[in-house]
Order: structure tokens, then C-alpha cells, then sequence
């Protein structure tokens, strides 16, 4: 799982647990979690990234990026950082998610805007740290291949990942209506 990958789909039922397990797992090694809600307007990577504001000439970070640079401290650099994205199949993973998976491919930074200089002491990239572990959350009612087999950005993602679909925390059984 998370040794062969750092990046991994939770898919199951709602109330099985998905969102329990990384904060057990946090717990367990004294890492950090934070769970991101992906909201089901977000159409491009600023909702994840954020953006600059060429008019106000700053950059506006979003909770994700703030993670990804505490993840990069040195206060956090040697503990697991886990970042998940709750319930990611409300908006379509390839428009809010490309550059973050060819940054998985490539091993090379995220540019955050165009240029090469630093803005307010941010820097114009941002590299994915080692001790990230990403944990996409998927509450389905079909199995994930199942719902969007059609939408072949979203399959790309399941092969740079470990999927762990499950009915529950320690196997329990879960009722369904």
C-alpha cells in the first residue's frame, strides 16, 4: 500500500471509516493529517493550488499548498504528512488534479504561476515533499472503475496509485440499506 505508493484512493460506503483511518494512522506515527474538502465547483488546479492576482500582485495559497509547505519544514520533514482529499469524485479529477499527478511522474516541482520569482516569500514552485502521503477519498455507491471507466484521466490516476476499497474499519461488516 502506502510503502509501495505514496498516494492512495480510500473508496467505500459512507461511514466505513475512510476518513478515520489516515487520523489512525497519524496518530500511530506520530505524523499529521489534514483533511482537504474538494467542493463539487472546483474546475481547474487554482481551487487546489490557488492563483495570483495579477492586479494585487500577490498569490493567494489555498489549504493544500499551505500543506505542502509545512509538510516541506524542517519541524515536519522527518514525520508522515498526510493530506487528504475528502470526497474527491464531487468534481472531475482532471481539472483539479493534472499537475499535481504529471509532478508524481516527473519527480519535478509544481509551478504555482508563471515567472520565476518569488512573490511575498513564496516561491514560484513548490516541490512534493518525501514524507507526503496523499489519500484521495471516494464515497461511492458503484466501485470507482465501475462509475468512470468512461473518463480516462480519471483511470490514469489509479495507475500512479494504491487502491484500498474496504466495508469498514477491521473488516466489520457495514449494513446497507
Amino acid at each position: 500500500g502506502m510503502a509501495a505508493s505514496p498516494f492512495a484512493i480510500l473508496q467505500g460506503m459512507s461511514g466505513t471509516g475512510k476518513t478515520s483511518l489516515p487520523r489512525i494512522f497519524a496518530d500511530a506515527t506520530f505524523g499529521e493529517v489534514n483533511i482537504v474538502p474538494v467542493e463539487s465547483s472546483w474546475r481547474d488546479r487554482n481551487e487546489l493550488l490557488g492563483y495570483y492576482n495579477d492586479f494585487s500582485k500577490k498569490y493567494t495559497a489555498k489549504e493544500f499548498t499551505c500543506d505542502l509547505y509545512k509538510a516541506n519544514t524542517p519541524n515536519y520533514r522527518r514525520v508522515p504528512y498526510f493530506i487528504v482529499l475528502d470526497e474527491m469524485n464531487l468534481s472531475r479529477v482532471e481539472y483539479y488534479f493534472a499537475d499535481f499527478l504529471s509532478s508524481m511522474e516527473s519527480n519535478e516541482s509544481i509551478s504555482l504561476w508563471k515567472g520565476n520569482t518569488a512573490i511575498d516569500g513564496i516561491p514560484q514552485s513548490i516541490k512534493l515533499p518525501d514524507n507526503l502521503l496523499l489519500l484521495l477519498k471516494y464515497t461511492f455507491y458503484q466501485p470507482f472503475l465501475m462509475v468512470h471507466i468512461n473518463h480516462r484521466k480519471e483511470v490514469r490516476c489509479c495507475d500512479l496509485t494504491f487502491l484500498l476499497s474496504y466495508e469498514g474499519i477491521c473488516g466489520m461488516p457495514v449494513n446497507t440499506p
